[in-house]
């Protein structure tokens, strides 16, 4: 419960709440990122609290390949400024991103002038969403090559993107969101929220700090 005097987390459940929260926002980017789950392998145990446990039983729904460990992921979303924004619920690392992106159902709070930014995992965007305006990497044509204008154009996309990596690089300067998670599942997705209010008390701070 709560301690007295402190406010809960709101919750935006419209797009009329959404813009009293962000009233000037007009674009924002989405980006997915993992953490190994359960704790690494240990050759030699010296120590009870060295013991590999923690593996989850349903090993192939967190198997990630491309990682080649068992992952959790969440989705980011974050101000071209560099405030995050939005966090969505914990999923296994197996989930894709624009699965994650529509369970999440930001979007459908997210005013329709808002410019939506994404990388290539987010390609297709413009057809769930065609009530924004969507920007995402061009994809290499399969037996092709991009032009020279398609190239610069994704150069300039990453330039924007940025923001969102940053934005990841500087919550996983924490270990609880680097390093193995060894907690419970269902407790991720609140150590990530409180990291998230952390890094965005930083970031304000140093905006305060470059207007003064």
């Amino acid at each position: 419960m709560p301690k007295k005097g402190t406010k809960k987390p709101r919750k935006i459940r419209s797009i009329e709440e959404f813009l009293e929260v962000f009233p000037e926002l007009t674009d924002f980017i989405v980006d997915g990122t993992e953490q190994p789950r359960g704790q690494p392998k240990v050759k030699k145990v010296k120590t009870p609290s060295q013991k590999p446990v923690g593996r989850p039983k349903d090993k192939k729904r967190y198997y990630r390949v491309k990682k080649g460990t068992h992952t959790l992921k969440v989705q980011v979303a974050v101000t071209p400024q560099g405030e995050i924004m939005h966090l969505s619920a914990t999923a296994s690392g197996r989930v894709h991103d624009m699965k994650l992106l529509r369970k999440s159902r930001l979007v459908k709070h997210v005013h329709p002038g808002v410019r939506l930014w994404g990388d290539r995992g987010y390609t297709g965007l413009d057809k769930i969403y065609p009530e924004h305006e969507t920007i995402v990497p061009k994809k290499r044509p399969k037996g092709g090559d991009l032009t020279t204008e398609e190239r610069e154009l994704n150069r300039q996309i990453s330039k924007v993107r940025i923001a969102a990596e940053n934005a990841i690089c500087r919550m996983k300067k924490f270990r609880s969101c680097k390093e193995f998670f060894r907690n419970r599942d269902k407790h991720h997705g609140l150590i990530w929220g409180c990291v998230a209010g952390l890094v965005n008390l930083r970031w304000k701070a140093q905006q305060q700090t470059q207007m003064a």
